[in-house]
């Protein structure tokens, strides 16, 4: 707190820090979440694209994959990391803790496993490997994605729950 500063301005100030924080976490968490999610639905109909033309169909929604999903996961995971210490104080630190570890999981699974898949198949469409995309995107991104998606729910209720009711006398 500087000179001249009340102490009210400086939690003003950190409140306001706070909940664009908290905002972004919500915000980034649910957009990469889901569109990590929603993904993976395209998974099973590969197998139903004719050969001469997967190497084209993967080509471009990988393509479309990494320039928008991809900076966004990154940027909700950063966000995730710092919300756990500049976050709205009516959320529970552990269940930020928790919807980041998860966040984690299934950001190294998609890096250790997903990406070689998808390499993997990129130029020759292998069903057994296709199978092992299903698999992991399934078991180890959507599974922990809904758990996440809930812990958010429960989170963005305590905020909702902490904010100032409206005074009836005044309406």
């Amino acid at each position: 707190m500087g000179i001249g500063q009340s102490p009210t301005a400086f939690a003003g100030a950190d409140m306001t820090l706070r909940n664009t924080t908290t905002l972004l976490f919500f915000v980034l968490y649910l957009g990469a979440t889901g569109a990590g999610i929603g993904e993976g639905f395209q998974y099973d109909s590969w197998r139903y694209i004719p050969p001469e033309a997967f190497a084209i169909v993967h080509s471009t929604v990988g393509s479309v994959a990494q320039h928008w999903l991809v900076p966004f996961v990154l940027l909700g995971f950063v966000t995730s990391i710092v919300t756990i210490w500049l976050h709205h104080p009516a959320m529970s630190r552990l269940l930020i803790v928790l919807a980041t570890a998860l966040y984690a999981e299934s950001f190294i699974i998609t890096a250790i496993k997903v990406i070689p898949l998808q390499v993997k198949i990129e130029h020759a469409l292998s069903i057994p490997a296709l199978d092992q995309l299903i698999y992991f995107h399934f078991y180890f991104r959507v599974l922990p994605g809904l758990a996440g998606i809930i812990i958010i729910a429960v989170l963005l209720s305590q905020v909702l729950r902490a904010a100032p009711q409206p005074n009836p006398a005044l309406t």
